[in-house]
């Protein structure tokens, strides 16, 4: 597994996370229920985590985490959302969206960009 001084701290609140794995059966993916590793990150103080059965994925995902801020108008949590046209099969792009309110950023062609655009907001 990864060495934890990789990982960031948790993106929720900012403790260092821990690092665990288990063997698991795949018999659904192999009739002879093969043994794989699935690996996880987690937070021992809020308890969130992720797992995958690829560390360098995992790792890379986990670090790519940064929480978003809450909406400037109602203070709810946002969530980041892909945008498609399914009419025409076309993939718009990613924004971010306050679902109490309605507050929503224009579309970027990746959820980073648009996660940065929503947390430089100017502040008061």
């Amino acid at each position: 597994m990864t060495n934890t001084e990789e990982l960031k701290p948790c993106p929720f609140c900012g403790t260092a996370p821990k690092t665990s794995y288990r063997d698991v059966h795949l018999s659904w993916a192999r009739p002879d229920g093969d043994l794989v590793r699935e690996y996880k990150i987690e937070c021992p103080e809020c308890g969130c985590y992720m797992q995958d059965f690829n560390t360098d994925r995992l790792t890379e995902r986990w670090n790519g985490l940064t929480r978003l801020d809450q909406c400037p108008i109602c203070h709810d949590y946002v969530r980041a959302y892909g945008s498609s046209c399914e009419d025409e099969g076309i993939f718009r792009g990613y924004y971010i969206r306050c679902d109490k309110c309605g507050l929503t950023t224009r579309t970027f062609d990746s959820r980073l960009k648009a996660r940065d655009f929503w947390n430089r907001r100017v502040r008061p």
